[in-house]
């Protein structure tokens, strides 16, 4: 048996690939499980027992994008797993293949998570709109719907910043290099 499952196909044992579709399969099929699961502890950090507790909306906001993020997250796990056979060991235009499906990988977990926060902000805006409503002032009620706006905008450009970070190594952080003056008025500037 030891020799069927340390037999070497593409550069990995089937061993390995069992092991990878087993994870694959695995949360496939208990993923609404572990969602919900998930969902449970999520709504447990933002509600408390004072307020009142939509299940029904929380859920049907938060479980699509938690799915999936699981799915893709047990996806990139199995295949990291399993090393990347010389036949697909190829560059498309300077970039080598493994790079382009890891950078892609990634940026859909990446995309899941954003989308799964912008659907827990609309939940607890929503909360708070709910709040908001039995005061007789509107303000508030333009206030949280601003927030709510603004909240989603900036989830979303992290979002692509970490995607353009992490999927295609964009390094953020570097300014242009000025040269600083050495403050007498010449405007000669010290390195």
């Amino acid at each position: 048996m030891n020799e069927v499952l340390n037999q070497m196909i593409l550069d990995n044992s089937l061993r390995s690939y069992l092991i990878s579709a087993g994870i694959i399969l695995g949360v496939a099929i208990f993923r609404r499980l572990l969602s919900k699961g998930a969902a449970w502890l999520i709504a447990k950090m933002i509600t408390n027992k004072n307020r009142p507790f939509d299940r029904k909306r929380f859920h049907d906001l938060v479980l699509a994008p938690l799915d999936l993020f699981i799915l893709v997250l047990a996806f990139i796990i199995a295949m990291h797993r399993l090393t990347m056979p010389e036949l697909l060991k190829f560059t498309i235009y300077k970039a080598a293949f493994h790079d382009i499906i890891e950078a892609i990988g990634r940026g859909v977990l990446i995309g899941s998570f954003v989308w799964l926060c912008n659907r827990m902000i609309i939940y607890v805006s929503h909360l708070l709109q709910q709040k908001a409503a039995l005061t007789a002032d509107r303000t508030d009620d333009q206030l949280v719907m601003f927030f709510r706006d603004f909240l989603k905008v900036l989830v979303w450009i992290l979002g692509v910043l970490m995607i353009l970070k992490f999927s295609f190594g964009f390094n953020l952080s570097n300014v242009p290099n000025r040269p600083q003056h050495c403050g007498c008025g010449t405007g000669i500037g010290v390195s």
